[in-house]
């Protein structure tokens, strides 16, 4: 089963449905529930990195002020994402057409 049939039959499992909104706001629709991370392609694998990164990041920021002196590591050290738009493999037009 794809993540994007997934996501329709696991609708009413608040954690499932999370955790599969994720992979589908990422745009990795098309994987499929088992599949192990050493078979992703390397975008892939990087998309789900970020992604992962970004919500524990946003997470751990927007705590309450009561769980504030608690936050986890990730919130209390100073973090810097570069992201960049890879055109390594892509014909010269998709590459025109993307700016």
């Amino acid at each position: 089963m794809s993540v994007e049939e997934a996501l329709e039959f696991f609708q009413a499992f608040r954690k499932s449905k999370r955790a599969l909104q994720a992979l589908h706001d990422t745009g990795l629709d098309y994987l499929k529930l088992g599949q192990t991370s050493p078979t992703f392609e390397r975008g892939e694998a990087q998309r789900v990195k970020a992604r992962h990164a970004f919500a524990c990041w946003f997470e751990a920021a927007t705590r309450t002020s009561a769980i504030a002196n608690s936050r986890s590591a990730i919130a209390n050290k100073r973090n810097l994402f570069i992201l960049e738009e890879p055109t390594i493999g892509l014909h010269m037009a998709d590459c025109e057409t993307a700016r």
